[in-house]
């Protein structure tokens, strides 16, 4: 069931980066679009709440304050991200899903067709 799903988003990563690699080339006067540019055009709401809620309430720094550190997972990780391609992002995205899927599926468990030939 897992692996269906990671094939199904795996897909549809790979679709959209191939989408956007195709705008991408016939728009070639206008740079590549970025993964936080598509983002904010989409919904620029959650961009800024996704932020708030990952340096509170995710990062480990920003949880535990008596740690004396800066926050880490959204400056830098994930701002660098968010200035990539959203083409290469998204694509990368798909096929690391889409192998998480067939690792998945070969490590799954067995199925009735195999348990009835081993006799359980």
């Amino acid at each position: 069931m897992i692996a269906r799903i990671f094939q199904i988003l795996g897909a549809i990563a790979t679709l959209s980066a191939l989408w956007l690699f195709w705008q991408d080339v016939r728009n070639s006067q206008a740079p590549a679009k970025l993964l936080g540019q598509l983002w904010y055009e989409a919904a620029p709401q959650s961009l800024q709440l996704t932020e708030a809620v990952i340096d509170r309430y995710i990062d480990p720094c920003g949880l535990m304050p008596f740690l004396g550190c800066d926050t880490f997972l959204w400056h830098p990780l994930i701002a660098t991200l968010l200035n990539w391609p959203a083409g290469l992002v998204l694509g990368l995205m798909g096929v690391i899903m889409l192998v998480l899927s067939s690792l998945r599926s070969k490590t799954g468990r067995k199925t009735a067709r195999s348990l009835k030939k081993e006799g359980r």
